[in-house]
Parts: structure tokens; sequence; C-alpha cells
């Protein structure tokens, strides 16, 4: 995957986190940790945060991120760093 590829996957990502969080969100935490076991399918496991308002309030009852494109732009994403490892 040449690097225009990887940025667009990766901002893809990130847009796609800015636009499932709350309207007025002041901060986002996202992280995704992709299991991947021989022979089967990737594990995934998403956490996200995100403070609203000026009080920077705690919100988890959205679902940030949650969209097909992001999980497919990370996993792609992934891929990709684990073949640049074994060249």
């Amino acid at each position: 995957m040449n690097s225009l590829q990887s940025a667009e996957l990766s901002d893809l990502v990130v847009q796609e986190l800015a636009y499932t969080a709350p309207k007025d969100w002041r901060k986002l935490a996202y992280y995704q940790e992709l299991l991947v076991q021989p022979g089967t399918s990737s594990r995934n496991k998403a956490t996200a945060r995100c403070w609203i308002g000026n009080e920077m309030v705690q919100t988890a009852n959205r679902s940030i991120g949650a969209s097909p494109e992001t999980y497919d732009a990370i996993l792609a994403l992934h891929e990709n760093a684990i073949k640049g490892s074994n060249e």
C-alpha cells in the first residue's frame, strides 16, 4: 500500500469518528484492537470515550466510530502494517 492510500484510509477513519461523535464534542479518545489468529477471522474490540460541552462531561452512551467504513479502513491499515513488517 502506498503512502497516499494509507493517508486516505487514516483520513477516512478520522472523518468517521468525528461524524459519529456528539455534535458539541470537545475531546475524543478512540482505541481499537484487532486480534488476528491464523485461519480465523479477525476479532475486533473498540473503546471510545467522548467529552462534550464546556464542562467536558464524559459521555459513553454513543456508538462512536461504529461504522463498517471505520472498521474496514482500520483493518486495511493493520493488514498493510503486517505486510510491511514481513518484507
